[in-house]
């Protein structure tokens, strides 16, 4: 064995030492719902995974979750679900039919193109005035949706300390400024992390 291969498998033996998974559980063929520990801090993912030589890998479709910004998605299904039916009737619209922030520069998005929920991570090119999707989320159809919620409704019951986690406070207008969760772009751009 080469010794970039040995370096390779001790990385990854350490990595793996570094995180615990508590909860993984399937919602659509896979894709999962994971909460997990790696490097003292907790996460939720909402994820694809793909089967590589027997072991499910995470794939880089999906999005990370601080316990803080899954409570802010869960106060924001019953929106994202009357968006879902709104497409479903058939009315009229065009673009992004509704977008909303999650926390840092995770949005959850639906459009008139396809119907269902996109959760993506957006960034701020250098020098520029607006915020662009990055190419690594998940689209979840509203059958995958409705699934990923009841996963969901899972994880909370056999970890009630994620519905108690606390979101973003601050103690006055400068600390929101500085909040890197609530304004990941910066004050310039805070029009962008407004909903539409």
């Amino acid at each position: 064995m080469s010794e970039v291969s040995e370096q390779k498998i001790v990385k990854e033996e350490k990595t793996m030492q570094d995180s615990i998974t508590y909860f993984s559980e399937e919602f659509a063929p896979g894709k999962f719902v994971s909460y997990s520990r790696f490097k003292g801090q907790n996460f939720i993912h909402i994820r694809e995974y793909q089967n590589v030589e027997g072991r499910l890998i995470p794939t880089k479709r999906g999005a990370s979750f601080t316990p803080g910004r899954l409570r802010v998605l869960l106060a924001k299904t019953d929106e994202i679900d009357e968006q879902l039916k709104l497409i479903a009737s058939g009315a009229p619209c065009k673009g992004v039919q509704y977008k909303t922030h999650l926390g840092a520069g995770i949005y959850a998005a639906i459009d008139d193109k396809f119907n269902g929920v996109n959760l993506r991570r957006y960034w701020a090119p250098e020098g520029q005035a607006t915020i662009l999707a990055t190419k690594n989320g998940l689209f979840l159809a509203p059958f995958q949706w409705m699934s990923m919620k009841e996963k969901l409704n899972e994880l909370l019951a056999k970890h009630p300390e994620l519905v108690i986690a606390e979101t973003c406070f601050h103690q006055n207008q400068l600390g929101l400024l500085d909040c890197h969760e609530c304004l990941p772009f910066g004050w310039m751009l805070m029009d962008m992390n407004n909903e539409m």
